[in-house]
């Protein structure tokens, strides 16, 4: 295809040095390729870009709720385990009080 549009502009070193680095035979076909690959390319890479910041705000949603249901289940844990050593100062009260109570019907019988 014939180039109908001459312009002529200047750019740093390191700009050349991109642009010699991508595809091409010339440096008038490296600047096209360079050109539509970023046309055609960075659109893409935002779209993915703007997906997976989107799979990361629901991750990070997931992990909120797992950390909270985590809070919850530990919390339940403590209770139980409280729970536990109540019935045990339960029954060794129980156990003490009927001690007593046996002694007392010993010494009643007696």
């Amino acid at each position: 295809m014939a180039k109908t549009n001459v312009r002529s502009f200047r750019f740093d070193d390191d700009i050349m040095a991109i642009i010699e680095a991508f595809d091409g035979n010339n440096f008038s076909e490296k600047f096209d390729n360079i050109v539509k690959y970023c046309f055609i390319k960075v659109p893409e890479a935002k779209a993915k870009l703007d997906d997976l910041e989107k799979q990361i705000d629901e991750k990070k949603k997931e992990l909120i709720e797992l950390t909270d249901l985590s809070l919850k289940v530990n919390a339940f844990k403590c209770n139980i385990i409280s729970l536990g050593q109540n019935i045990s100062n339960i029954h060794y009260e129980a156990k003490g009080i009927y001690e007593k109570m046996k002694k007392a019907r010993e010494k009643c019988n007696t």
